[in-house]
């Protein structure tokens, strides 16, 4: 029969704020629901397990995503309690709380003898050489509770980490194209590129994976599932009731502004004029349906780098 050790040996290596919800996973035996098969059986396991999860959008759902990823998972509360703690302005307040995750079974996203421990990653401009760490599976839930009368929208998320993805198994550019060919490229900044795909949506949250990857390194250094009421249709609705309210709003201060002003004096007039106007994006999701539809028009602000109300700055 063959061993679990020959069938790693298989595998192929390819060329905020503060949390509310903290999840951990804890060693223990085997687990019965191990990937298995050829290299090209385990990245497809893999694939379909994260494909999953962001497909069923239910990561605020611990029971759900511990069903998924095929490890027993609970919580197991701290003994700090929730709190309306480190309240900042405008921007929202962040609760203390802290729930850990312990499992019964030892995850099967692990340190593999095929993987690529420690992989260089080399630097370029701000990010420094570094190596990449163990493979560790990393679970967060922030809640956010509101502070002020009017504070700036900051939704609840839910956050999946594959940490030290090479460690694990090495995955490439092209093994995203072939598992996950929805996948859309983009370049970020300073030698960072990422993957994402987009699973399910709904009217409160939305739900994506993505995949790292390092300028230098062959392989991503991390992937991760996210859901996120700033990806929900509501707020995608709120937000673009906003933006039309804001444009409408800096026109008219454009009108009766002072012709003289510098660009900085005119930006915070734009700014107050809109404050006062409109309020702030968390008013309008407050005020915006469950359910309903984009607004037939959404305005642009026309204002490029340099340019207020229509005048060239620089």
């Amino acid at each position: 029969m063959t061993t679990m050790s020959n069938l790693l040996k298989r595998f192929r290596i390819g060329a905020s704020r503060l949390p509310l919800v903290v999840l951990f996973l804890a060693a223990g035996p085997a687990l019965a629901n191990d990937l298995h098969g050829t290299g090209d059986d385990v990245l497809s396991q893999f694939f379909n397990r994260l494909k999953t999860i962001t497909d069923d959008g239910r990561l605020f759902d611990i029971a759900a995503t511990s069903e998924h990823l095929g490890i027993s998972l609970h919580e197991e509360p701290t003994a700090l309690q929730p709190g309306l703690e480190l309240c900042t302005g405008k921007e929202g307040a962040v609760g203390a709380r802290k729930i850990k995750i312990v499992s019964d079974q030892r995850s099967w996203y692990r340190n593999l003898p095929t993987g690529v421990p420690n992989m260089p990653v080399p630097g370029f401009i701000v990010n420094l050489p570094s190596g990449v760490g163990d493979a560790t599976l990393k679970y967060d839930i922030r809640r956010v509770a509101p502070c002020g009368n009017r504070p700036a929208f900051l939704g609840d998320e839910a956050n999946l980490e594959f940490s030290g993805l090479p460690s694990f198994t090495c995955i490439t550019y092209r093994d995203v194209r072939k598992y996950l060919p929805e996948a859309k490229p983009a370049n970020a900044t300073d030698g960072v590129s990422v993957y994402t795909y987009h699973g399910s949506a709904s009217d409160e949250t939305g739900t994506y994976a993505s995949f790292t990857f390092r300028l230098g390194a062959d392989c991503a250094v991390s992937a991760n599932i996210v859901q996120s009421q700033n990806l929900g249709n509501r707020f995608l609705r709120a937000r673009a009731q906003y933006q039309n309210c804001v444009v409408k709003a800096e026109q008219e201060a454009c009108v009766n502004r002072n012709p003289a002003s510098g660009y900085v004096t005119l930006l915070d007039q734009l700014r107050a004029h809109s404050i006062a106007v409109c309020g702030a994006l968390a008013d309008f999701y407050e005020q915006e349906p469950a359910q309903g539809s984009m607004p037939d028009v959404i305005l642009d602000r026309g204002n490029g780098s340099g340019t207020l109300c229509g005048r060239k700055y620089w």
